[in-house]
């Protein structure tokens, strides 16, 4: 819409809209679709219905055919040539499905196929992808910003809450802050100097935005309870907690929305840390499992690629190679103490809502 507005002289030369999926296939010289996922993501799906929303298209005045077709994520789609095969090291004839969406790959890798467990990837970024058995577009999930789109599983859905920044602060405070004088390690040997107790001081990390369910790009983040009294190591809790009270909010949100969130299944570089996780498990109030798997979504598309072919022969196979090596329960002490900072946390929360550089710098002009 915003093209056909503004770029009309783009728009009126367009032979089709397309995402990197299928602009993927259609390099790769197959037949372009794409995947119910991802076509949840247009917001031009009729959730129900499993096809494109055409009073949605009509409203925007585009015409459907802009649009590739939809397919399931297992679905073959052709085969690769002889030419492509050989440029991509792989051999001709072999077999290509669509795959989806990156976070509902993440799901399906770490073996969250059924309600209940969350899939919990921590990176850069931090995304909550919680599974249900129906299509849910309720007010009170809505409300919170999540979105409902179909998973990977056919007959199931899933939404998606995430935190802008989760390693990525970590990042920056080890880069910032990191003894670099030792060598080593710079993350072990902070994460060696946090305190044994909760942070004195409370970290909001919106360094880029916040993410649901605010979704406020300008905010900025905050650092409260400094004294003279700080020390790194009480900095860098503040960070891990104030990610996982995020997270908390999240959770929370979804459970408004009647989406039961009972475990989260932890991936990526971040669950690596046993300290982050068991302050995540502490702020939650749920257990947090581990897996012996970083890269999630690979391993979800591998598989969807595996069950297009024949691999394997039902979805509930990724379960036996799923391998959950720890689990981090709450700690009652810890929760309970974690409780009313929580409270304080939503509180400095809406203290500074909407703070942002340029409100900053409108009040001193």
């Amino acid at each position: 819409m915003w093209f056909k507005e503004n770029r009309p002289e783009l728009f009126d030369k367009t032979w089709k809209c397309a995402g990197l999926q299928e602009f993927i296939l259609l390099r790769l010289g197959l037949s372009p679709r794409i995947d119910y996922s991802l076509a949840g993501r247009t917001m031009l799906l009729d959730l129900r219905q499993e096809r494109y929303a055409l009073d949605l298209f009509e409203f925007a005045g585009i015409d459907e055919d802009t649009f590739f077709p939809l397919s399931r994520a297992i679905e073959v789609c052709g085969e690769l040539n002889g030419i492509t095969a050989e440029k991509l090291g792989l051999q001709p004839g072999t077999r290509v499905v669509p795959g989806g969406f990156d976070q509902s790959c993440c799901a399906v890798g770490a073996g969250v196929i059924e309600p209940g467990t969350a899939a919990n990837s921590i990176g850069t970024l931090e995304a909550i992808t919680p599974v249900f058995d129906r299509p849910r577009i309720e007010l009170p999930l809505l409300t919170g910003n999540h979105g409902c789109i179909p998973g990977l599983v056919q007959g199931m859905f899933t939404s998606l809450g995430y935190v802008t920044t989760a390693g990525a602060v970590v990042k920056w405070y080890v880069d910032s802050f990191g003894d670099r004088r030792g060598g080593g390690d710079l993350f072990a040997q902070a994460m060696s100097e946090l305190p044994v107790t909760p942070s004195s001081v409370f970290v909001l990390p919106y360094f880029a935005g916040t993410g649901t369910p605010w979704l406020d790009v300008h905010q900025t983040g905050s650092v409260f309870g400094l004294s003279l009294d700080t020390k790194p190591g009480d900095i860098l809790k503040g960070i891990l907690e104030g990610v996982a009270f995020e997270a908390r909010v999240n959770i929370e949100s979804f459970i408004d929305g009647d989406i039961p969130v009972n475990t989260l299944r932890v991936t990526g570089g971040g669950s690596k840390s046993d300290s982050w996780m068991q302050i995540k498990a502490d702020i939650s109030g749920i257990p947090v499992e581990g897996t012996t798997i970083t890269e999630a979504g690979c391993r979800g598309a591998a598989f969807l690629a595996g069950l297009g072919t024949g691999v394997y022969s039902r979805v509930q196979d990724i379960l036996d190679i799923t391998e959950i090596d720890a689990v981090y329960e709450p700690d009652t002490k810890q929760n309970s103490l974690y409780e009313e900072r929580y409270r304080t946390y939503l509180d400095l929360r809406e203290r500074v809502k909407g703070l942002s550089l340029n409100s900053v710098s409108i009040r001193n002009r």
